[in-house]
């Protein structure tokens, strides 16, 4: 069973033990000069320590005798049960009794002092012994408080508002206590000194004061602790600074050691403030190519037409002339990677506009294969103050992309990107050839050793005259270190005549931004094939030997240059630029084709009237055709101009025989049997 009271039963005249000190002890929390702090009588409580004796039962009681000190104890009329001795705290005993015993008294004014002693009963019988006699302190008048008596006889306090205005020591000498930047710079008003009025009934030196200045809806603590029995106490000039421009006022309110408040004094005006006003930011800077509101993320391809952020100076209140502004930009995960961007004078009613470099942003992205966020903000510095934060703004920096690692960025053209091979039907490198203007081809890629392969989650787009003709992206975990795109005849029948760029780009397949495009591949397109008139040379006996020989020379004693004959026709007029040209093979396919033996020549189309053999090959190539006696070859011989492009005649192939009877070449040389 625990601690209890219950009412109190008579007891028989006491047997207990008489005319000794004290054998119980009882103590209490108090602060100074025995006061009950005000927290505690707020609890309705007020705990009387009990210390546990040498010997204890069960049945122990308590009674109370109290009464204002000076006059007779008074016995409760309830008494406290003790419980069980297992039951009892260790040491002290907590005895919780009613604070409505120990009320303040209306009179007189001072506070009201309590006597207290407690009756220990062992067993609850009649053997009886005394405890200490306790004194204690009640007030619960706060400073400017007054007492009196209600028609019960129970004390009311009525609280007065503090006076008058605590008197400021060193303020300015104007009527309006000017303070500005002249009076606060001077040493000797480091601090604002003021004294209050101590004088007010049964004041300690012990009370707090509590000093508010105020300043429209502002309103700082700027004193809370004693003052000396002069009343001084001072306030750092330093806190002048968080308040607007204007009329001051100043407030206090009075706390006594028991903690009992006085009301607030009455909100004074002190003095009128004219300091340069720090300056104030209430939005960071904008980024208009974050749309504007910074839900946009910043790609490479901004660059082109550069990224700056804007200082608005809508924003800023109290700059003057002199203060200078830059802008930060900071990794949002790592503090220590930043960039400060060089300052630029405020100006009045003018914004201020900042480029964001890939210099200075790159340092922030550092690298990072996925989008990165940043903060952004601007202070406004002004010599001898801290300086003046935005507010911070959160921009993405994108700038990953595919492909090898570009050395130019953020130019999107990378120049270590292969360039691709473009080819027609001829299977001729990025020379589409007029048999190849109504036939598909291909644009083919094939990535430099080391460079990363393109992967799933990269697109490759292919272009022809800034013509999209395919694209590439490959199968998850099908990695290519090479591709080809089939390009489609309409397309290269639709190429315009002479030269086009042909590159290809490689992006992120989830994203259109910081496409990397390689550079320029020059292709030339002749035009659409036109049928030119074949050539043809002389041949002694078509029927029987419709063969390559020195019938067919200019010249066959003198050079062994073959004579291709040109017929005349409308596509090749006079003084039209012509090449004749001739090689030997191996086989009829001419597909062996023998080392050496290729040669051309420029040939200018004659007068109407004259007839056109163009002159091609000569005695080394023919020799080299029949090294020796009953070698077998092969001669080929057409022609190609320009007319929209490269054209050419349809080569013709025929057996080469230019060795006679007595074993001599045409220009009457002797063949040799065999090789030398």
């Amino acid at each position: 069973m625990a601690i209890k009271i219950v009412p109190r039963t008579p007891r028989p005249d006491s047997n207990g033990v008489k005319n000794i000190g004290p054998l119980a002890d009882i103590a209490i929390d108090t602060l100074a000069d025995g006061l009950i702090a005000k927290s505690v009588l707020d609890t309705g409580f007020v705990t009387i320590n009990f210390t546990r004796t040498a010997e204890e039962f069960d049945e122990d009681e308590l009674e109370v005798d109290s009464a204002v000190k000076g006059r007779p104890l008074t016995l409760w009329d309830q008494k406290i049960v003790l419980g069980p001795v297992a039951a009892r705290p260790v040491g002290t005993i907590p005895i919780r009794l009613p604070a409505s015993l120990f009320p303040e008294l209306p009179t007189p004014a001072t506070p009201t002092t309590y006597e207290v002693m407690f009756q220990l009963y062992k067993e609850g019988g009649g053997v009886n012994e005394p405890s200490n006699l306790l004194e204690f302190v009640i007030d619960k008048t706060a400073p400017f408080g007054s007492k009196r008596s209600d028609a019960n006889g129970n004390a009311v306090v009525t609280l007065a508002v503090p006076t008058p205005t605590p008197a400021f020591v060193n303020s300015p000498s104007d009527p309006q206590r000017t303070i500005n930047e002249a009076w606060i710079s001077d040493p000797a008003n480091a601090n604002l000194n003021f004294t209050v009025n101590v004088g007010y009934p049964l004041r300690r030196l012990d009370e707090n004061l509590r000093v508010w200045l105020i300043s429209g809806a502002q309103r700082v603590e700027v004193w809370n602790d004693e003052v000396p029995i002069s009343g001084a106490f001072t306030i750092a000039n330093t806190v002048l600074r968080t308040f607007p421009n204007g009329r001051v006022r100043i407030q206090y309110q009075w706390k006594d050691l028991p903690g009992n408040e006085s009301r607030e004094s009455a909100a004074s005006d002190v003095l009128t403030l004219a300091l340069a006003q720090p300056p104030v930011s209430t939005k960071g800077p904008l980024v208009p190519k974050t749309d504007p509101n910074y839900t946009t993320a910043l790609y490479l391809d901004d660059f082109a037409g550069g990224i700056t952020a804007i200082v608005e100076s809508a924003f800023i209140t109290n700059a003057e002339p002199g203060d200078e502004i830059f802008i930060t930009i900071e990794d949002a995960t790592d503090a220590t990677n930043s960039v400060n961007l060089t300052s630029q004078p405020w100006v009045a009613n003018t914004n201020l506009t900042f480029a964001l470099t890939y210099t200075d942003l790159s340092q922030i992205f550092d690298d990072a294969d996925e989008p990165k966020i940043a903060n952004i903000w601007y202070e406004i510095v002004r010599t001898g103050i801290p300086n003046a934060e935005s507010p911070v703004q959160l921009i993405t920096l994108a700038f990953d992309y595919a492909g090898p690692m570009n050395p130019d960025i953020p130019d999107l053209t990378n120049r270590d990107i292969v360039l691709p091979v473009v080819t027609g039907a001829s299977n001729t490198p990025n020379d589409l050839r007029p048999g190849d203007r109504n036939s598909p081809g291909k644009f083919k890629v094939t990535l430099a050793i080391g460079q990363p392969p393109i992967t799933s989650a990269e697109l490759a787009k292919c272009y022809i005259n800034g013509l999209l003709v395919g694209e590439f992206n490959p199968f998850a975990g099908a990695d290519a270190d090479e591709f080809e795109v089939p390009v489609s005849a309409d397309i290269i029948s639709r190429l315009p005549i002479g030269t086009v760029d042909a590159y290809w780009t490689i992006q992120k397949a989830d994203s259109d931004k910081n496409v990397m495009k390689s550079r320029n591949q020059l292709v030339t397109v002749a035009g659409a094939a036109i049928p030119l008139p074949p050539p043809t040379i002389r041949i002694r006996n078509p029927a029987l030997r419709d063969y390559i020989e020195c019938y067919g020379m200019i010249s066959p004693t003198s050079s062994m240059v073959l004579g291709l004959q040109i017929p005349k026709d409308a596509l090749l007029p006079p003084g039209k630029t012509i090449t004749a040209r001739f090689a030997v093979y191996r086989d009829l396919a001419g597909t062996d084709l023998i080392a050496g033996t290729e040669d051309s020549r420029d040939y200018v189309i004659k007068a109407a009237n004259l007839p056109d053999v163009a002159p091609v090959s000569s005695p080394v190539i023919f020799k080299l055709a029949q090294p020796v006696r009953g070698a077998i070859a092969y001669g080929k011989y057409w022609y190609t101009t320009d007319i929209n492009g490269q054209q050419s005649s349809d080569p013709i192939i025929k057996r080469i025989d230019n060795i006679s009877n007595s074993f001599n070449y045409c220009d009457l040389t002797p063949a040799p049997a065999t090789v030398p």
